[in-house]
C-alpha cells in the first residue's frame, strides 16, 4: 500500500543517517487519511464478529458442506466476510474436528487467508472421506 512504501522510505532515512529526526511529511498525513476508511471497515467487521451467533455444533456433515465452500470462496478472494462467518462455523468445526478448527482460527486471526485455505480444504477433505 501507499502508507506502508512512505514508512519503508522513511525507515531506510533513518537507518541511513541515525542522527535524522523523523518528520512526518504531508504524504504519510494523506496516505493515513486514505487508509481510515477501510481500517473503519474492518473495525465493524471485526465487532460484528464478535456479535455474531453460532451454528450449532449439531450440523450433519452435508449441511456443514456448502457453508464450508462459502467459507473458502471468502478466503480465495480475501474476503473479510470470512471472518464472521468463520466464528459462526467454528464451535462447530472445534467439534468436528479440534486440531484443523485451532489451525484454522489462528491462520484466519493473523489475516493469513492462504494458509487458512490449505487448512480448510483439509477439512473439506476429511468431509468426505
Amino acid at each position: 500500500s501507499k502508507l506502508a512504501e512512505l514508512a519503508e522510505q522513511q525507515e531506510k532515512m533513518l537507518a541511513h543517517d541515525a542522527g535524522a529526526q523523523f518528520t512526518c511529511p504531508q504524504s504519510v498525513h494523506e496516505g493515513l487519511a486514505d487508509a481510515m476508511p477501510v481500517v473503519l471497515q474492518l473495525a465493524q467487521i471485526l465487532d460484528t464478529d464478535r456479535a455474531v451467533d453460532t451454528i450449532s455444533a449439531d450440523l450433519s456433515d452435508i449441511e456443514l458442506q456448502p457453508l464450508l465452500i462459502t467459507l473458502g470462496e471468502h478466503l480465495r478472494a480475501a474476503n473479510m466476510s470470512a471472518l464472521p462467518l468463520f466464528r459462526q462455523l467454528f464451535s462447530t468445526l472445534q467439534h468436528k474436528n479440534a486440531q484443523l478448527a485451532g489451525q484454522l482460527d489462528r491462520a484466519i486471526s493473523a489475516l493469513d487467508f492462504d494458509a487458512a485455505v490449505e487448512i480448510l480444504q483439509k477439512l473439506l477433505t476429511e468431509r468426505v472421506e
